[in-house]
């Protein structure tokens, strides 16, 4: 593949001292052998009391994962165990907490050699570990946060490092900040890392996004550099997509050399221009280009069958990092995360969650961005949610709500679409409770993860689910995989797509009350969500087992095309399997079609006949998906 930019200058330069950082460290002072029960079982009953203190009903499997949890960043700690193991406890089950109550017992039995660092996402969640340390008793001078968050409230330690040190997740990945991996010239002993950790960072763009862009500054600012540039990158692309029809892999792509200081004035100029900073949509293109182009790394131009655009694809995670333990709820259900040969899903007691007073009501319309943004939909969108509140306060005044919505881009406000039509039938959205909380809280896509403090909202609604496009995810697929030369087929990629939209839904959810347990069990909580296809729930179901579902229909916005069909289907397939004997326990899908006289050849009937088989539910319908077909479901009892 061919280089973006030479390894000269600046570049390469910092290439090396990284390289030569990373060889001239020194091991890290690792916990003793002998320390490691003692310490874990320390860090299992602070973390344990803890999550007790407030509210949480722990179950004995709820404590085992804990100690186990424990005992295994012990064994990280002391160099008995290495790479990145995940731990996908359930959300609410006390993984922050965990992390937290490791770092106190590690200081409470004088381990003070131990250097670790923590990582997550956001600031703001560094801040809430920050606070939840020093009331576990370890000292402010001990813990470092580093961030460039202007106007925070969160305290900025800079380049002093600490023996207990707090970043985001961008210092971990970029490996370019020496705080996150290194302490007095030693490797750390342990990273913690909150949520998914990606083991390369990934960018694209649409090929019609780029022929838009072009087209808009052709006409606007023919002779600006930027236009001039986008007209010469478009030529580029279109000379190459059609060479990526035969070469599925995608193909390297060079654009025109330009300098990072070039690309920051563009950045500019578009932010300030007053008619280009108007068009929303533009502007996310625009960046996005540009983006690929800043991050200097080599470029491809994919055709994914839904679709070209181009992509990049850079290997972010430090080889230095070598004891790395990673906290993330959504791991069962998140496919991304099993592209990734390094990390091991170390093993915890089965359904450790149950979601029985949990109820989910699913309308089946289109909920994407583009869909609920076009004519007439922002209006029937505050509508329905507007219906959907009225409907929850007439069962329960006091009743709290979290809505989420997608960030404004130009003049789509979709939050404040919904907060002028609850206002409009007499509903206060400012309101607060007795107990001093907001009753309406509204949130946007990405910050579903690693926000806490909404969980006195009993009901959560999601106006709309994010969806990320064929393009991005054929680029995210190749990162994890850890081989830009990797195909992704389409049926991968679709696969994908579904399970991204099962993780934001999921942790969505689980910013409510649900996330609170008691023995065993999320605190109820009723789930609203707009998505079109059945198969939501099947793709819920291991890390939301026993909610009840509903699909009441829509009441303003159109209902899916793909529902009658998908029923049309469904029924079909059960009138099939009903035919079958009782002994006959598993039938491949295989089987099922040419019993129903599905044509192979109709990518529409393989279609629904896919979603009809994602929705099947074992207590509902005696049969379940396993595999490449179906088995009856066991009987309870």
């Amino acid at each position: 593949m061919t280089q973006q930019m030479p390894a000269t200058g600046r570049n390469a330069n910092l290439i090396e001292a990284i390289e030569r950082a990373n060889s001239e460290r020194r091991a890290p002072n690792r916990l003793p052998l002998a320390s490691i029960q003692s310490l874990a079982w320390t860090a299992a009953e602070i973390a344990c009391n803890l999550l007790e203190e407030r509210g949480n009903v722990l179950s004995t499997d709820h404590r085992y994962a804990i100690g186990l949890i424990q005992e295994e960043l012990a064994r990280l700690a002391a160099g008995e165990l290495h790479g990145r193991r995940a731990y996908a406890l359930p959300t609410g089950m006390g993984k922050t907490t965990a992390a937290a109550a490791f770092i106190a017992a590690l200081y409470r039995l004088g381990h003070h050699d131990v250097a670790v660092t923590v990582a997550a996402a956001q600031v703001h969640a560094l801040g809430k570990f920050r606070e939840e340390l020093l009331h576990l008793g370890v000292p402010a001078e001990l813990i470092g946060i580093k961030h460039a968050v202007r106007g925070s409230d969160v305290p900025n330690t800079g380049d002093d490092s600490r023996r207990y040190q707090l970043v985001t997740h961008v210092r971990v990945r970029a490996g370019v900040d020496p705080l996150a991996a290194e302490y007095q010239g030693r490797e750390r002993a342990l990273v913690v890392y909150d949520e998914t950790l990606f083991r390369a960072d990934t960018a694209s763009i649409r090929a019609d996004a780029v022929r838009g862009a072009a087209g808009f500054l052709r006409d606007y600012k023919p002779g600006h550099p930027l236009s001039l540039f986008m007209a010469e990158a478009t030529r580029l692309l279109a000379a190459q997509y059609d060479a990526a029809e035969h070469t599925p892999r995608g193909i390297a792509l060079d654009l025109p050399y330009i300098e990072q200081q070039e690309v920051e004035t563009w950045m500019s100029w578009i932010e300030h221009d007053p008619v280009v900073s108007k068009n929303a949509g533009l502007v996310e293109d625009l960046f996005a280009l540009l983006q690929l182009m800043g991050d200097r790394a080599p470029l491809q131009v994919m055709n994914t069958g839904q679709g070209k655009g181009l992509i990049s694809v850079r290997s972010t995670i430090p080889s230095a990092l070598r004891s790395v333990a990673i906290l993330d709820a959504s791991t069962p259900i998140r496919e991304l995360v099993k592209l990734d040969s390094t990390v091991h899903l170390v093993d915890l007691p089965a359904e450790l969650k149950s979601f029985e007073d949990v109820q989910v009501f699913q309308r089946l319309t289109a909920g994407g961005r583009s869909s609920l943004e076009s004519q007439y939909r922002p209006t029937q969108l505050g509508r329905e949610i507007a219906d959907i509140v009225q409907a929850e306060l007439a069962a329960d005044p006091d009743r709290c709500f979290l809505i989420f919505t997608f960030k404004d881009r130009g003049d789509n406000r979709h939050a404040e679409v919904i907060r002028t039509q609850l206002r409009r039938i007499g509903i206060d959205v400012d309101a607060v409770t007795a107990g001093d909380k907001r009753q309406f809280e509204f949130l946007t896509w990405g910050q579903q993860e690693g926000l806490n403090g909404y969980d006195h909202c009993e009901t959560v609604i999601l106006a709309g689910i994010l969806t990320r496009d064929h393009i991005s995810i054929a680029a995210a697929i190749k990162g994890q995989s850890g081989d830009p030369r990797y195909n992704p087929s389409e049926q991968q990629i679709q696969k994908v797509i579904a399970s991204e939209i099962a993780h934001c839904a999921y942790q969505a959810a689980s910013r409510g009350s649900c996330r609170v347990v008691r023995d065993g069990k999320a605190s109820a909580m009723r789930l609203h969500l707009l998505f079109k296809d059945m198969t939501l729930r099947g793709l819920l179901e291991p890390v939301m087992p026993g909610a009840t579902w509903d699909y009441p229909p829509p009441s303003h916005l159109p209902p899916s095309q793909q529902t009658g069909k998908t029923s049309a289907m469904l029924a079909k397939l059960l009138a099939t399997l009903s035919a079958y004997p009782e002994d006959r326990v598993s039938i491949t899908s295989r089987e099922l079609k040419s019993r129903m006289d599905l044509d192979p050849h109709d990518r529409a009937k393989k279609e629904q006949f896919t979603r009809a088989i994602g929705q099947l539910h074992g207590p509902i319908h005696g049969w379940e998906r396993k595999g490449r077909g179906v088995q009856r479901a066991r009987r309870v009892g």
